[in-house]
Order: structure tokens, then sequence, then C-alpha cells
């Protein structure tokens, strides 16, 4: 089968929760370590009965290590979204790929520049208007002045008359 192209790679992660510069990182992993297959089936050498890695970023399974994790599972981690929502689990959110050999080794620096031609840069919005200044609320006119004056005092009698209910 051949692989999944970059841009396609990198819209799967992007779903499975990697973001930014972690997913741009995660699909240059996925290219050195599956070729972007996800049937891609390998270290099937390791030591242990079953021991194989599975899938876009070739999930390590140890049947006798991983029988409960259900995070290594070898049959749903040929679903190329599964597997890339298990390596965002694996790589702790993507802030930790030290658990695939191609990263530790750099390998994975080889697809970045190939990586970033196929992904759109992100758009980047400009910051929001500032909001206008404030305004000083219109003058009152003499006649509405006096209204308010005369609200006041009442309304402040009528605190009075309150307090002085309140207080027998």
């Amino acid at each position: 089968m051949k692989g999944l192209s970059p841009a396609v790679i990198h819209a799967i992660v992007v779903k499975a929760g990697f973001s930014g510069e972690a997913a741009i990182t995660a699909t240059a992993i996925v290219l050195a370590e599956s070729g972007g297959r996800p049937n891609a089936i390998g270290d099937i050498n390791n030591p242990g009965p079953g021991a194989k890695s599975v899938g876009l970023f070739q999930i390590n399974y140890l049947p006798s290590r991983d029988s409960k994790a259900s995070w290594r599972d070898p049959v749903a981690n040929l679903d190329p979204l599964t597997n890339a929502r298990n390596a965002y689990r694996i790589s702790n959110h993507g802030t930790n790929f030290r658990p695939w050999t191609t990263f530790v080794a750099g390998i994975y620096k080889r697809f970045l520049a190939t990586v970033r031609a196929a992904v759109p840069a992100p758009v980047v919005k400009p910051p929001p208007a500032p909001l206008p200044a404030p305004t000083a609320p219109p003058a009152l006119s003499d006649a509405d002045a006096q209204k308010v004056a005369a609200l006041t005092l009442r309304i402040m009698r009528t605190l009075r008359e309150i307090e002085e209910i309140l207080k027998k």
C-alpha cells in the first residue's frame, strides 16, 4: 500500500489532538517510521513472541507487556486515527516524542521540509481593533440638572425615613 500524503497525515494528527509544531513533528515521525502507510508492520524480529510495531506511528506491541494496554492494541492501531490518538497519548499530548527511535536518532528531521511544504502555514489572526475611547456622558441642561437634584433629595429623605422606621 502506498503511503498517505503529508497533508493527509497532518490532518489526521491534528484531528487526534496534536497542534502547531508538535503536529509538524508528529507528521515527520510518521513519514520516518512507516512511510505514511497505515498498515505498516515492523519490528517483527523484536524479542518476545508476537512483538511488533504497528501502523502510522509504528506503535510497539509486546504481548507479555501490553495485553491490557488498549492504546497498544495491534489491530486497533491499524486504523490511522486510532493510531494517531494513541501516539498522542504515548507522547504526553505531543510534548514528548522520545518513545520514537526516529525522533531520538533525528531521522524525522529529513522529512520536516516535505511536511512544511505540504501543510499550509497557520493563519495568524490580526489582533482585534482597540475599543474606542470612552466618551463623557452628555451634559445635562440646567432644567434636567435641577430635576436630578430634586429627585436625589427625595431619595435621601425617603432613605432617612426608612432608617427611622427600622430603628423603632
